[in-house]
């Protein structure tokens, strides 16, 4: 005998599976703004350590440090731009996997030659890496990135 109510063909809220929230997807990798050009390729830290960025928002630091970049910002401090990345670190990482991180660059003024800053490498968020102060850039060889200079990134090969 067929039930003669749609509504006995139909689960009551208690018997009905509870749907999943839809799962958030990583950000696109393949961003063409999410590294600026001029960062792209390898460089040599003033440290002897080898960076590779890649335009799939991947950093690599020889040693074992490893970055998924997720966004980019223009930030201008003391009248110089600067450019932060904040990422997240990898689950491999040997020091705060799966944190997150901000990177704050600025040009030098010879070509094929960056300062970067890590001036946060174990935020909760990616909104706490954020909003974190940017470095200062007066005088990046001198100091300015806590109390530290900034890193000195050149290029490996130069275009």
């Amino acid at each position: 005998m067929q039930p003669t109510s749609r509504h006995s063909q139909t689960p009551s809220p208690s018997t009905a599976k509870a749907k999943k929230p839809p799962q958030t997807q990583p950000p696109t990798l393949n961003s063409p703004n999410l590294i600026p050009t001029e960062l792209l390729g390898s460089w040599r830290d003033n440290y002897c350590s080898v960076h590779s960025l890649s335009q799939r928002g991947r950093w690599r630091q020889i040693g074992g440090f490893n970055f998924q970049v997720l966004s980019r910002h223009q930030m201008q401090e003391q009248g110089k731009g600067v450019t932060r990345l904040v990422a997240q670190n990898e689950a491999k990482n040997p020091i705060h996997p799966e944190r997150f991180s901000a990177f704050d660059f600025l040009p030098t003024k010879k070509p094929n030659q960056w300062y970067y800053c890590q001036t946060v490498f174990n935020a909760l968020t990616k909104s706490g890496a954020l909003s974190h102060p940017s470095a200062d850039p007066t005088n990046p060889s001198e100091g300015g990135c806590g109390d530290f200079p900034w890193t000195l990134l050149s290029r490996k090969k130069p275009r």
